[in-house]
């Protein structure tokens, strides 16, 4: 595509850069590069386009100035705008544009973080100026599949720092309030039908000797506790004295020899089990 370079600068639309100004030289500059680099070959123009602002981006990261390098990045931005570089979003590199527009997003970002910029010699309409063209930039970015089809990759230009929301911490929990709710929630007990105050016939003098026998009987189970405490306890103490095995032996012999029907001087031809059976 044909482009006169020598065309004379005019500015239109209320822009806060100067004819003069670098800035604006740049962008206008740029924006004719890249109608220049135009053939009619989708690919071709991809290529071209990307290393014509890859080349751009690179000398402006090569300023100094802080004012400088945010003024050529203002006119950077405005030139691919204004362009749309339609064939390299529809047909470039996908992981090559990601990163040239992060690279450029990225150091917006850092400019527009800081504080005190006027005392860098960058003035609040530059800066409002600047955040429209980038504005306009990202939303052209996020709609490349829906402008070049479903074979195009959608883009991010996070130009502004937003800073994280913080996760609040969880509350402390009061147990005591908790177990108060609980107890509330789950309300008194409710009394069984064979309990005291439910049976009909139970009359006041017989609920005070039910009282009284239930205390009789606490006493009585607590006596008896204390008996089989020391029953145990003076059992334990004096276990009984374990037999010798030649005593246990003349005991089974004696249980043999009661046995009906065996004789001490005939053999036995029983087997074990039933010998066994006998003696029990």
């Amino acid at each position: 595509m044909f482009v006169d370079f020598t065309e004379p600068l005019v500015v239109k639309g209320n822009c806060p850069l100067q004819v003069t100004s670098d800035g604006y030289k740049f962008s206008i500059f740029l924006w004719n590069m890249l109608d220049a680099s135009e053939s009619g070959s989708i690919g071709g123009d991809a290529c071209r386009f990307f290393d014509a602002l890859i080349a751009a981006y690179d000398d402006i990261m090569a300023f100094h100035s802080v004012a400088a390098k945010f003024e050529h990045l203002v006119g950077w931005t405005i030139a691919v705008y204004q362009h749309g570089i339609g064939a390299m979003l529809e047909r470039g590199d996908p992981d090559r544009n990601r990163a040239l527009f992060k690279y450029v997003a990225e150091q917006f970002k850092k400019i527009f973080k800081l504080d005190n910029t006027a005392a860098l010699g960058i003035d609040d309409r530059l800066k409002d100026y600047a955040k429209v063209w980038c504005g306009n930039l990202q939303k052209m970015l996020k709609r490349v599949k829906k402008d070049y089809g479903e074979y195009a990759e959608n883009y991010t230009f996070n130009y502004i720092y937003k800073p994280r929301a913080k996760k609040a911490a969880p509350a402390p929990v009061d147990v005591a309030a908790a177990a108060t709710a609980g107890s509330k929630k789950a309300g008194p007990p409710s009394p069984s039908p064979t309990s005291v105050a439910h049976a009909p016939e139970m009359q006041q003098g017989s609920i005070g000797q039910l009282k009284d026998d239930t205390a009789e009987a606490k006493k009585s189970a607590i006596g008896s506790g204390a008996k089989r405490e020391a029953t145990t306890s003076s059992t334990e103490a004096s276990p009984a004295p374990k037999k010798s095995k030649k005593d246990q032996a003349m005991e089974l012999i004696n249980r043999i020899n009661t046995v009906e029907g065996v004789s001490d001087e005939s053999a036995i031809f029983d087997s074990c089990p039933v010998v066994v059976a006998k003696i029990k």
